[in-house]
């Protein structure tokens, strides 16, 4: 009873050991360069954990294993360092490793893994022979993704002849393409993608023999646009269409051409700059399923008011495949109304007191986006006109055209009639909703030349530095309203000047003609 009990125990363990089995191997294996792929189909169960890792090994060479948790491929002889096996060994999994020949320059190797720590070898087994490539032949092609699989992740992709798996590669990440190295002499007839974990995902069969494209993976009807969406577009109103920007666009498999749309404010081109040419919709047509790379370009329209013109979509579709948009983003400026005046201020305006005007001067006007009339209207002491010469009048009114008011000349002078005195004022330029403009006037009427003068100067030495100045005041006829009494220690006293006025100082006085005696400090 004893044996037969022990011999029933040895029996359960045998029947639950943990395996490790190469379910499936390309019979072909490319080695032209250490980049060379292939890849190779495990099954593995019963394993005491499922903290596993693994290398493909032959004596001290090795091939270079995906690890998808780094997104490279190892070439450490570590395990630790090592890609983890695929799924739960616990129990059962099953996982393709794909690989690159590495430092193993041939087609014999072996499965070897171990668990944590990493310290002795768990399972080995031998790979099943294969052949090497000698005369290959490249079938090039793009998985585009189908379902929940896309290209962020590596898939395998393989090759049969009939039901015999040939040959063997991985689909790049993000862009999903592939060349499957096949053996000359051999017809390919099915490619199959699958993921890691060996699920179908999509197959394309055909009859190569010689170099190909095989195209997308699946092979639906497929557009490429070059951007999703395009902002930017912009202009004052009034000055559109907006500068042009462009995106590109293709296709593949097709069954028939893409047909390109425009939304309301946009419009699109083949054409660029002057040969800019507005189409809606552009047509692309195929030629053997493909468009290629094609440029459009896009503005928005000329003609609108001043807003936001957000989220306007071109759309491209052709026949099964799935539409590809791209949105337009852009505005109108509202443009204030604006004027311009060609300087800020005039001066020198002047005349003899009972003899204006003064003389004329002038300055320039002109605006844009205007709404209304511009008024330009002159402060109580001076006057404007559009005409030199003629025409003064208090205000002058002037009208754009189409908004813009080309580039007036405005004259102006100070008034015929004012007292004697300084004058400052301001011309004003007004226009609905525009910022009006100003130009400071600055002008002098001035007292006439006196007919008689005061006589009878006489100075007299005071002391070393007073000297007493007397006069007999002027009478009869034009009288001067003052008198201004001016010396010098040396050189000569400097000639007063009409219409320039003098202040008080050390040597300079000025007095009523009531007073006829100065005395004067040197």
């Amino acid at each position: 009873m004893w044996a037969l009990w022990i011999a029933l125990i040895f029996s359960n363990i045998q029947l639950h050991a943990q395996t490790a089995t190469v379910t499936l191997r390309p019979s072909y294996i490319d080695l032209s360069s250490t980049t060379s792929e292939s890849a190779v189909l495990m099954t593995l169960s019963s394993y005491s954990s499922n903290d596993a890792r693994y290398r493909l090994y032959n004596s001290s060479y090795q091939y270079y294993t995906w690890d998808e948790a780094t997104d490279a491929y190892i070439s450490s002889t570590s395990y630790a360092s090592g890609p983890q096996v695929v799924g739960t060994p616990s129990s059962t999994t099953t996982f393709w490793i794909l690989f690159q020949r590495g430092g193993n320059n041939s087609a014999t190797a072996s499965y070897r893994d171990r668990l944590n720590p990493y310290s002795v070898n768990y399972q080995t087994v031998a790979l099943p022979a294969a052949t090497s490539i000698s005369s290959p032949f490249n079938l090039t092609g793009n998985f585009v993704g189908s379902g929940s699989y896309d290209k962020s992740v590596k898939h395998v992709v393989l090759g049969y002849s009939g039901s015999t798996l040939i040959t063997a590669v991985s689909s790049a990440l993000s862009t999903g393409a592939f060349t499957l190295v096949c053996p000359g002499g051999t017809t390919i007839d099915k490619i199959e993608i699958r993921a890691v974990d060996n699920t179908l995902i999509e197959t394309k069969t055909g009859s190569w023999t010689t170099t190909t494209n095989v195209g997308n993976i699946p092979n639906n009807p497929l557009i490429t646009v070059s951007a999703t969406s395009l902002s930017g577009f912009t202009y004052m109103e009034g000055n559109g269409p907006s500068t042009e920007q462009n995106f590109t666009i293709s296709g593949a498999d097709l069954s028939s051409s893409i047909s390109i749309s425009a939304p309301t404010d946009y419009e699109i081109s083949k054409t660029s700059g002057v040969a800019f040419s507005a189409e809606n919709p552009i047509t692309l047509t195929q030629s053997g399923g493909v468009v290629t790379n094609t440029s459009i370009f896009v503005r928005l329209k000329a003609g609108l008011a001043a807003d936001n013109y957000d989220d306007e979509i071109i759309t491209a579709s052709s026949t099964g495949a799935t539409n590809k948009t791209v949105a337009c983003n852009g505005y109108v400026d509202p443009q204030n109304p604006l004027i311009y005046v060609s300087t800020s201020s005039l001066t020198g305006f002047k005349y003899i007191v009972d003899n204006g005007p003064s003389n004329e001067q002038s300055f320039n006007i002109s605006g844009e986006y205007l709404t209304d009339n511009v008024t330009v209207t002159a402060p109580a002491e001076f006057e404007v006109s559009e005409t030199s010469g003629s025409g003064f009048t208090s205000s002058v009114e002037l009208l754009p055209d189409a908004g813009t008011l080309e580039e007036t000349t405005i004259y102006v002078r100070l008034k015929a009639g004012l007292d004697i005195d300084e004058y400052s004022e301001n011309i004003t330029a007004t226009s609905d909703d525009a910022t009006d403009k100003t130009v400071t006037c600055n002008g002098l009427v001035i007292a006439s030349e006196p007919t008689n003068y005061p006589t009878g100067f006489t100075a007299t030495v005071n002391s070393y530095n007073q000297i007493t100045v007397t006069w007999t005041d002027a009478s009869g006829g034009q009288l001067p309203a003052a008198y201004l009494v001016k010396a010098s220690v040396m050189p000569a006293v400097s000639e007063p000047a009409d219409g320039t006025p003098e202040s008080d100082a050390a040597l300079i006085k000025i007095f009523l003609k009531a007073h006829n005696k100065l005395y004067l400090q040197v």
